[in-house]
């Protein structure tokens, strides 16, 4: 698991003003033709559920008292925002997409509804070909919780946070 983690470039921010637990990641880190060397798919697999697990324990901390207002009756999911800024398209490496796909849709599979909104933001226009690859493993509902933009989507961020300075923390994270 740690030795994974290492090549992960994706961690919990914290919550949104609604009590969703956030998820972002940077994929310029990616390194996907050595992560696909080091760590055979049943790794990743593992890894993977295990991530989620992590990310389900939060949801259920903002689902408990006192985060939880006693009025609120819809289950407080995640959202993940995925940064593309600086990614190439040697990071889109086909077998690291394939592996991606069977991923996400174990995922899905394992752990439905556990994601209220995706963001993609900054993909650069040689993103729709991934897209095309990863969209086939999602169903129809998941991906279209989906937003890909090419721009960094901040004026929503403003409005899920509730909070300007806690987006520019968040977008300062996200490009270290």
């Amino acid at each position: 698991f740690r030795r994974i983690k290492e090549y992960w470039p994706i961690e919990f921010f914290g919550f949104t003003k609604n009590g969703n637990a956030i998820l972002f990641g940077q994929l310029k880190d990616i390194k996907p033709k050595e992560f696909m060397e080091e760590f055979d798919t049943n790794e990743i697999k593992r890894f993977y559920v295990d991530f989620v697990q992590e990310g389900i324990q939060l949801q259920k901390l903002s689902n408990t008292p006192p985060l939880r207002r006693p009025e609120e009756n819809k289950w407080k999911r995640q959202v993940e925002i995925y940064d593309m800024n600086g990614i190439s398209m040697k990071q889109l490496h086909i077998k690291g997409l394939l592996v991606l796909k069977e991923v996400l849709g174990s995922g899905q599979f394992l752990f439905p509804e556990n994601v209220e909104k995706t963001y993609v933001i900054n993909a650069p226009w040689y993103f729709s070909g991934a897209w095309n690859v990863i969209k086939h493993a999602l169903d129809k509902e998941t991906a279209n919780k989906m937003t890909i933009s090419r721009g960094d989507c901040r004026k929503e961020f403003i409005e899920l946070l509730g909070d300007e300075g806690l987006v520019d923390e968040m977008m300062t994270s996200i490009k270290k």
